[in-house]
């Protein structure tokens, strides 16, 4: 029996060119979603700042907290769910 790996053609130049192109994408996408995300963290450290008496300043700055961790976990989220349809695309 021959295997079946053998026979499959091997990926061209374009092809791994492609592959990296798909993964540094994922990579820039990552990236822009962990800047957002510090942003917004900064932005709320500002405020707490800039206007320290002032309660309303607080619950922005705290809802610019709360919203930056969740775009950031939700860009690691997406970044490991991406790569794995990635690499499962070109598996096949």
């Amino acid at each position: 029996m021959s295997n079946t790996s053998e026979n499959q053609p091997q990926p061209i130049l374009r092809d791994l060119l492609a592959l990296d192109r798909t993964h540094l994408a994922n990579e820039r996408t990552a990236l822009s979603f962990m800047r957002t995300a510090l942003y917004m963290v900064v932005t709320g450290f500002a405020i707490i700042n800039f206007y320290p008496d002032q309660l309303s300043a607080h619950y922005t700055a705290y809802a610019l907290f709360a919203l930056g961790l969740v775009i950031f976990f939700l860009g690691i989220f997406r970044y490991f769910q991406m790569k794995a349809k990635i690499l499962s695309h070109y598996k096949n």
